[in-house]
C-alpha cells in the first residue's frame, strides 16, 4: 500500500505540469482498444515465476471541460502464465547443513479483469501525453503441481515417518527381534500428498485497489504508442495454498478450530509490471 501511495502523488505531480502544458489541438470522443506485452516486476514474478505476460483492454475517451485533458474510462484484462523453478533447500547431513536444491513443481498463474479511470493530459503542441490513474481489479488464480514443504514431517506420525525398527516379544517363538514397522500417522492420509492443484477467484471481487502512471506518443490520429506502469493488490500467499495445507488437525484427524493461516497469509502479494503496447482509436 505504501508504494501505491507513493505512485500516486507521483501521478499528481504529473497532473499539475500537464495542465500547464495542455495541447492546443482539437478534441474529441473517441473509443479505443489497447494491447500490450507487460513485464512482470519481482512482486509478481516472485511467485508466478515468469517475466512476460499479455495486456489487452478497451476503453472510452472523453475530453474534459476546457478539452485541456481527457478522461478515459476502460475494462483491461491481464494474464500472467507461470512457470515451475527451483528452490532453495537444506540437507542435515549430522555435522553440518548443506544448501540443495528441491523441485517445486508448482506453478501460479494469475488473470487480472480490472475496470480503470485514467486522466490523459497532452503535454502542449506535441504528440506526447502524461497519463496518471486508478483500477479496480479482481484476480483469479490457478495454482497446480506439488507445494516444495514435506508437510508429513511437520504432521508428526507414531514411529517416524521413514519407518523404524522396532524391538518387541514376537509370538509364537515368543522370542525378542527386530521388526521394520511403518508409520502409523495421525494427520489424515488424505491430506498428505503434497498436490496443490485448485484454482478460483481471490477474495473481493474488484475490491483490490491499484494506480497506474503511464505516458503516450501519438504516431497519428489512429495509432498510438503507449508504456504504463502499474501497481496493484492481489492479497497475501494464503491465496496460493490449498485450504487442507493451511489449518492443523489434532490426533483425532479432525480440524483444530481457529488454526487457519499459521503458515501462511504473512506475505503480501502485490503485483506490479511495466507494458508497453500500442493503442487504436475509431
Amino acid at each position: 500500500m505504501r508504494n501505491i501511495q507513493k505512485i500516486s502523488f507521483l501521478g499528481l505531480l504529473l497532473v499539475g505540469m500537464g495542465t500547464q502544458l495542455f495541447s492546443q489541438q482539437p478534441t474529441r470522443k473517441n473509443w479505443q482498444v489497447g494491447a500490450s506485452l507487460p513485464i512482470a516486476m519481482e512482486g509478481l514474478k516472485d511467485w508466478t515465476n515468469e517475466t512476460m505476460g499479455l495486456s489487452l483492454d478497451a476503453a472510452y475517451q472523453m475530453p474534459l471541460p476546457g478539452n485541456k485533458a481527457f478522461f478515459r474510462a476502460g475494462l483491461g484484462l491481464n494474464y500472467f502464465p507461470g512457470k515451475a523453478k527451483g528452490i532453495p533447500g537444506f540437507q542435515d547431513t549430522g555435522d553440518d547443513l548443506i544448501e540443495t536444491w528441491k523441485n517445486d513443481t508448482r506453478t501460479i498463474s494469475l488473470t487480472g479483469v480490472q475496470i480503470t479511470g485514467d486522466l490523459v493530459i497532452p503535454l502542449g503542441s506535441t504528440n506526447f501525453s502524461l497519463l496518471t490513474g486508478f483500477s479496480l481489479n479482481t484476480w483469479h488464480k490457478k495454482v497446480s503441481g506439488q507445494f516444495p514443504h514435506d508437510w508429513r514431517g511437520i504432521a508428526g506420525s507414531q514411529g517416524g515417518w521413514e519407518g523404524d525398527w522396532v524391538w518387541y516379544w514376537d509370538p509364537p517363538e515368543w522370542v525378542w527381534e527386530w521388526e521394520w514397522i511403518e508409520p502409523d500417522p495421525w494427520y489424515p492420509i488424505e491430506r498428505l500428498g503434497r498436490d496443490n492443484n485448485f484454482s478460483g477467484t481471490v477474495k473481493n471481487i474488484f475490491g483490490k485497489a491499484g494506480v497506474r502512471l503511464g505516458a503516450e506518443y501519438a504516431v497519428n490520429d489512429k495509432f498510438t504508442i503507449a508504456a504504463m506502469l502499474q501497481l496493484t493488490e492481489l492479497g497475501t500467499d494464503s491465496e496460493f495454498l490449498d485450504r487442507k495445507f493451511r489449518v492443523d488437525y489434532d490426533i483425532s484427524k479432525n480440524e483444530v478450530p481457529d488454526s487457519e493461516n499459521k503458515i501462511s497469509g504473512k506475505h503480501r502479494v502485490n503485483p506490479a509490471w511495466l507494458q508497453v503496447g500500442v493503442r487504436y482509436k475509431f
